[in-house]
């Protein structure tokens, strides 16, 4: 999970909103603000979902309220800027599976420090850094990470990077994380922080991580 530092939000939502005073979210979601606001969050978080990093389009993505927007609780936050991001939209991980469920102590990828509440295994699993990380382990449950697919998907990227065993390429991975913080189309796999975990366990020094 990588942490999405926020923005201003778009002007023209900001506009729809002052505009709109009162209204709900299938309103908005028939409008073009809607779409614009998507592709803004999208932009934002480097084309990767909030919350397993699988790299994202308009077309296969939807707005994630962090915070659900049909909990009575939050209802005052559903068009905060803040608490939208954008998710994929497989069934069997991240907002779809989500669903409803939220808790203050989730792991978010609005906190700083949620790439450091887990790692990664040879296989491609995704568990705590710390084993008593019990909101750490409740997230991958609820949230799907160690769903196969995204297993499988980590493990080919650790084995292409890691030259079947060999070790990875320093200068090469450096200049993939460059590439993903530059929001560049030539690295088309996501998963940043599985790149940081490979580089880590070869001791490769990012200087610009960020």
């Amino acid at each position: 999970m990588k942490y999405i530092c926020k923005t201003t939000e778009p002007e023209n939502f900001r506009l729809w909103k002052n505009r709109n005073k009162g209204a709900n979210w299938d309103d908005f979601s028939k409008t073009s603000e809607h779409g614009e606001l998507r592709n803004r969050l999208i932009e934002e978080q480097q084309r990767m979902c909030c919350y397993c990093e699988v790299l994202i389009k308009l077309e296969d993505s939807h707005i994630e309220h962090l915070k659900p927007k049909g909990n009575p609780s939050y209802r005052k936050e559903m068009f905060l800027y803040e608490n939208l991001l954008a998710s994929c939209q497989f069934k069997d991980s991240c907002g779809v599976k989500k669903f409803g469920w939220y808790e203050p102590d989730m792991v978010s990828p609005l906190n700083e420090n949620c790439s450091g509440r887990f790692t990664y295994t040879s296989d491609g699993s995704i568990i705590p850094s710390d084993k008593n990380d019990i909101w750490a382990e409740k997230t991958i449950e609820k949230l799907g990470l160690n769903c196969r697919r995204l297993r499988d998907r980590r493990m080919s990227i650790i084995r292409g990077l890691d030259n079947n065993g060999k070790g990875p390429d320093s200068a090469y991975l450096k200049a993939v994380i460059k590439e993903i913080l530059e929001g560049k189309n030539s690295w088309s796999f996501g998963f940043y922080t599985v790149v940081i975990y490979l580089a880590a366990a070869y001791d490769i020094v990012m200087e610009s991580e960020g």
